[in-house]
């Protein structure tokens, strides 16, 4: 599986674990959380659901699993984000691009 692919899929994966974890930590302190895991969840609802977890009391156990796909997924990330900001300076880097720069100071 290629890096790139082993990211994207633990991205996927620690969310599913917040959209499964956070509702279950909320009814424990008697609220109600009631998520659509059918629908995209935008960011600073996982905020949300991450604050909710590291916030409990009594405290909720992250999974070894968890820990490990997390940082994974940040080196994935890093290496993405490198990978395509090197391709972005090859590009500006060829001599059509090299030529709109010295032009545009004309």
């Amino acid at each position: 599986m290629s890096r790139y692919l082993r990211y994207k899929r633990g991205t996927d994966r620690i969310v599913a674990w917040l959209v499964e974890t956070a509702p279950h930590v909320q009814k424990r302190g008697g609220r109600t959380l009631i998520i659509d895991a059918s629908i995209r969840i935008p960011t600073h609802r996982l905020t949300e659901f991450a604050g909710i977890v590291c916030k409990a009391d009594p405290r909720v156990g992250i999974p070894l699993e968890i820990l490990v796909i997390t940082q994974d997924v940040i080196n994935g990330r890093a290496a993405a984000a490198a990978f395509f900001t090197q391709l972005e300076e090859s590009k500006s880097n060829t001599p059509s691009a090299r030529l709109t720069r010295q032009n545009a100071s004309h």
